[in-house]
């Protein structure tokens, strides 16, 4: 509600060691609407979900205040594209994003978890990913992972197919649903699977 923006605004203002803040099915709110100030805190987690606020810029605002700080970010949901803010984020190390366009984003290589929903075909734009899951994967996708995330050691792949992914660092993978018969040689060519 309104109101709950201006009560949540005045008791993070006195803020001083605030590290983690998640907001979830949050609409037409003053939440971000008006400006907050600057933070007496360095938040390093962030997380919006089923939110589609009346205006984002100051969302984006404030996100831009943490960008030095911010090490895990989820967006879930959301009818913005938070590329902007995403590119910015020297410290992040992971990222998850389902249901949310992302369009512009930059090399992101402090990124080490990534958790996209759906896949993205610019997956080389996070070369040092460890830790990827994806709902939907597909050969051109596979490609692209098999290319460019040289230090992939554990994969999720909700639903999709394996065709065409070779990582010989990766060392678990779990393959939740698929009708695809696995070739054997899927496991010679990713020899390092546990």
């Amino acid at each position: 509600s309104r109101g709950l923006g201006d009560v949540y605004k005045r008791q993070i203002k006195t803020q001083q060691k605030l590290t983690s803040l998640s907001v979830s099915g949050v609409y037409e709110s003053n939440l971000f609407l008006i400006p907050m100030g600057k933070s007496l805190y360095s938040l390093k987690e962030f997380s919006i979900n089923n939110c589609d606020l009346e205006e984002w810029d100051g969302l984006e605002s404030y996100l831009m205040e943490h960008s030095k700080s911010l090490e895990k970010i989820t967006f879930e949901q959301i009818s913005w594209d938070p590329s902007n803010v995403i590119n910015q984020c020297s410290k992040l190390k992971s990222l998850r994003g389902a249901q949310t366009e992302m369009n512009f984003l930059g090399n992101l290589t402090s990124v080490e978890r990534l958790w996209m929903d759906p896949a993205i075909r610019t997956m080389d734009l996070f070369p040092n990913v460890k830790a990827l899951t994806i709902v939907r994967s597909t050969p051109e996708v596979n490609q692209v992972i098999s290319t460019s995330m040289r230090k992939l050691e554990d994969l999720v792949v909700i639903y999709g197919v394996l065709a065409g992914l070779e990582v010989p660092s990766m060392k678990k993978l779990k393959f939740v649903s698929s009708s695809e018969v696995i070739d054997g040689n899927f496991f010679v060519t990713n020899n390092k699977i546990e």
